[in-house]
C-alpha cells in the first residue's frame, strides 16, 4: 500500500471526523438494483440503446443537465463495452474534464470496479489530505452546494497542490475495502459522500 492510502486511512480510522458507518438507505438499495439492469445494456452491442442510456444517466439520474450531450453520445461510443483498456484509455485521455458526469457511466458500467467521483467525494479526501500534512489534493469539480463552497472559499491559502485524479480515487477507494473500512468500493464512495455535509461545516467553524 502506498503511503498516500496509508496516511489517510491512518486518519479516517483514527479520527473522529469520519463516521465509517454509513446506514445503507431504500435509495441505495434501488439505485443497486437499477446499476444491476442497466449495465448490461450500457456495455451492449445495441449502442443507440446504450447511449440513450448513458444520456439518462447522466442528465436524469445524475441532474446534469448542462453540458454538450454529443459529448456524452462521444463518450458513449468511445467506451463501448468497457473493455478495461478502453476505460484505462478513456480516462488518461480526459483526465479531470467532467469527471462528475463520465464517472456515473463507469460505475453503472461495473459497480464493482468503478465509483463516481464527485464534489462531495473530493471534499472529504482533501479535508483527510489537509489534515495529515499531504500536499497533494484531488481535482475539486464544480458545485452548487452552499455549504461545501463557503467550506472551500475558507480554506483556500493560495497554496499550489499536486493534483490527484481518477486513477488515485480508485486506488484509496481499494485500500479501504482491503483494509474492511467498507465492504465493497461503492460502500467506500458512499461513505465519503455522506460525512462531506458535517466534514464542510468542521472547515468552516475554523
Amino acid at each position: 500500500m502506498s503511503d498516500f492510502c496509508k496516511d489517510l486511512l491512518a486518519y479516517i480510522l483514527d479520527s473522529r471526523d469520519v463516521a465509517l458507518t454509513v446506514s445503507q438507505t431504500p435509495a441505495d438499495a434501488k439505485n443497486d438494483t437499477l446499476r444491476e439492469a442497466l449495465s448490461p445494456i450500457l456495455t451492449g452491442v445495441d449502442r443507440a440503446r446504450a447511449t440513450g442510456v448513458a444520456l439518462w444517466i447522466i442528465r436524469h439520474w445524475g441532474g446534469i443537465r448542462a453540458g454538450n450531450e454529443q459529448c456524452i453520445r462521444n463518450w458513449s461510443n468511445t467506451l463501448d463495452d468497457y473493455d478495461l483498456n478502453k476505460v484505462d484509455s478513456f480516462v488518461r485521455e480526459q483526465l479531470n474534464t467532467r469527471i462528475s458526469s463520465w464517472s456515473k457511466l463507469l460505475s453503472f458500467a461495473d459497480q464493482r470496479k468503478y465509483a463516481i467521483f464527485d464534489s462531495r467525494t473530493s471534499f472529504s479526501l482533501n479535508y483527510a489530505l489537509k489534515k495529515v500534512g499531504d500536499r497533494r489534493r484531488f481535482h475539486m469539480p464544480g458545485t452548487r452546494n452552499g455549504g461545501l463552497n463557503r467550506a472551500l472559499q475558507k480554506s483556500r491559502d493560495g497554496t499550489r497542490h499536486k493534483r490527484l485524479g481518477y486513477s488515485e480515487y480508485l486506488q484509496l477507494l481499494q485500500c479501504f475495502v482491503a483494509h474492511g473500512c467498507a465492504p465493497t468500493i461503492l460502500r467506500a464512495e458512499r461513505i465519503l459522500f455522506a460525512n462531506a455535509p458535517s466534514l464542510a461545516r468542521r472547515a468552516s467553524r475554523r
